[in-house]
């Protein structure tokens, strides 16, 4: 499906704007849960007095948002003449769509460099 969704002769491009969203996606996910981690008690003196509530809390929520987005997979294109309309669209490449995806994938690198800095001062989630 991927591969239908880029113009020819801009497959390399596609390739490493899906690389950039993927990375970007793992030091996001790697930041927000060291931010999750301060919702619910879930340090080892807890754990180790037999308390795990925060840590079932924890699971589920995570989970949840894991999950979440199979919600959006209804979303897709189902068949080639699907995409082909899809294409067809004038908002299909929209400047609009461009500069919403730079924005989100730039603000994503920064608030990853920015708290990761900010755990490796202040020594992380305690």
């Amino acid at each position: 499906m991927m591969v239908h969704l880029c113009p020819a002769g801009s497959e390399g491009a596609a390739y490493a704007m899906f690389t950039t969203v993927n990375n970007c996606a793992s030091g996001l996910a790697s930041v927000l849960s060291t931010e999750l981690l301060r919702i619910w008690d879930v340090s080892k003196e807890t754990m180790l007095s037999g308390d795990l509530s925060g840590m079932t809390k924890l699971t589920i929520f995570t989970t949840i948002l894991q999950t979440s987005g199979l919600l959006f997979v209804k979303l897709l294109p189902h068949t080639k003449d699907d995409l082909a309309k899809l294409h067809a669209d004038n908002y299909s490449g929209s400047r609009i769509g461009g500069f919403i995806f730079l924005a989100i994938t730039l603000s994503s690198i920064l608030s990853a460099i920015l708290i990761g800095l900010k755990n490796i001062i202040t020594g992380g989630a305690s």
